[in-house]
């Protein structure tokens, strides 16, 4: 399969998966076709090689493989009564969307130092107009432009994402979808460490 197919096949998981959950915003087709012309299918997941997914279609390809531990991890400790399967979704897919920018504005941009490519397999740079702000809240950002209702564990999940592997302590009330979806991204990311080019998932 070529890479375009991967990111074809990827993209097209994705939207299946984010069509789950069409009762969290008034006009999810509205956004999944925005989610497109704002170039999701074939934005990176990283800035380096020796990152998580920093080449085209990389950042779906991470969130579906978050989705992917977190389900697994729903059920191994039983929660799932206790989170539910959209819920799941919402956070697994969208916790990083934040990377598609704001106002017009890339988060990342193709890296024109070919030293740094070859060298560093630093292949993307940080938009420094929005480097001041955390992932996390640019995502929750778009989804409020977007109507998205998230109930206060969704919020509270994709606003803590660990955006170091330096993590915080954990709260002691801190939800368990929060835990969960943390735990789900750095499995996530060993998969997809110092990988070249994307994977069918």
């Amino acid at each position: 399969m070529s890479q375009e197919e991967i990111i074809y096949k990827n993209w097209t998981t994705y939207r299946t998966q984010l069509e789950k959950i069409n009762d969290k915003t008034p006009n999810l087709a509205h956004f999944l076709d925005q989610l497109e012309e704002l170039e999701l299918p074939t934005t990176p997941a990283s800035t380096k090689l020796d990152l998580v997914c920093a080449y085209p279609g990389g950042l779906v390809e991470h969130s579906l493989r978050v989705l992917s531990y977190v389900a697994k991890l729903r059920k191994v400790y039983g929660l799932e009564k206790e989170i539910s399967g959209p819920s799941a979704i919402l956070v697994s897919l969208l916790h990083d969307i934040g990377k598609l920018g704001h106002n017009g504005k890339s988060y990342y941009l193709t890296q024109d130092d070919d030293w740094k490519k070859n060298k560093l397999g630093q292949m993307y740079e940080i938009n420094q107009k929005l480097a001041f702000m955390p992932v996390s809240q640019l995502s929750l950002m778009l989804l409020t432009q977007h109507s998205f209702t998230l109930d206060i564990d969704e919020w509270y999940a994709i606003f803590n994402v660990r955006e170091t592997t330096k993590d915080q302590y954990l709260a002691k009330t801190e939800p368990k979808l929060s835990i969960l979806l943390n735990q789900a991204i750095t499995m996530a990311c060993l998969d997809g460490k110092s990988k070249k080019e994307a994977t069918a998932i």
